[in-house]
């Protein structure tokens, strides 16, 4: 199975285990987008996705190492959590204030120590750094060290988050038990810029071959419409239209017809 390489870009795609619809309306598609969001978009550039009603397609590159952010939670099982935004954290539901400290996101909290305290880190130089007196966090007198934590987030562990995280939603919600997905995820590098477009177009015609449109405008779960858009969005949309020269060649593209058969191996059936 190939690894997720840094700066390394991949077509990343799976279906429903044994045929399993994995959308059933348009709640389930919007909370997989929610979830990508959390997930993925803090780690890679998307550049098309698909969503159908028992399978996905998505086109992305890894980010650089360096880029990678890191994660929210500071346990030795950080990352089951999502990317941490900002630099407040709530922990047994009280504020911890980490406002000003240089680097707030890399401090390792000993949450049993906190409970029931307000912990100010205002200002502090260097948060990952910072020993706390411990009568500030529980009146005790034993020794209490907020030590940094560089845990960065791992490609290949987020995309398995977003895909268990939605998969406990749906099970939820249709009081079904089990995998969701076929594991392990597929993913297959594109290095070159003919596969790259070729790609791109297999992706936003996904839902016309499958029968659940007539034309790619017709199916709104894909990237199509916002790359052809000016509006906002996520999408990396200079970076696939300039694939294509420009928007009238990226959407003539679209209009001819390429043959599927070079890349059956791609294909889910």
């Amino acid at each position: 199975m190939e690894k997720l390489e840094f700066e390394h870009t991949y077509h990343i795609f799976n279906r429903g285990i044994n045929g399993t619809d994995l959308f059933l309306c348009q709640k389930d598609y919007e909370y997989f987008l929610e979830l990508y969001a959390k997930f993925i978009h803090p780690i890679a550039d998307t550049y098309a996705w698909v969503l159908l009603k028992n399978h996905f397609h998505i086109l992305v590159r890894i980010k650089d190492e360096k880029d990678m952010p890191f994660l929210r939670s500071f346990s030795s099982e950080a990352d089951r959590f999502s990317i941490d935004p900002d630099r407040s954290s709530t922990l047994s539901g009280r504020v911890v204030d980490l406002s000003g400290c240089e680097a707030a996101d890399r401090v390792k909290m000993l949450t049993k120590t906190l409970t029931g305290s307000v912990v100010n880190l205002s200002g502090c130089e260097a948060a990952d750094k910072v020993k706390m007196s411990p009568k500030t966090l529980t009146g005790s007198t034993e020794p209490c060290q907020v030590s940094g934590y560089r845990k960065k987030a791992n490609p290949s562990r987020q995309f398995s988050h977003l895909f268990n995280g939605y998969a406990r939603y749906f099970n939820t919600r249709t009081e079904r038990h089990g995998g969701l997905f076929e594991t392990p995820f597929k993913r297959i590098q594109v290095d070159t810029e003919k596969y790259f477009r070729r790609l791109v177009y297999y992706i936003h015609h996904n839902p016309v071959k499958h029968g659940f449109a007539e034309h790619i405008l017709d199916w709104g779960w894909s990237s199509y419409l916002s790359i052809i858009s000016v509006k906002p969005t996520r999408i990396s949309r200079e970076t696939v239209l300039g694939y294509f020269d420009d928007a009238a060649n990226f959407k003539a593209y679209h209009q001819q017809q390429h043959d599927f058969r070079e890349m059956d191996y791609l294909l889910l059936e």
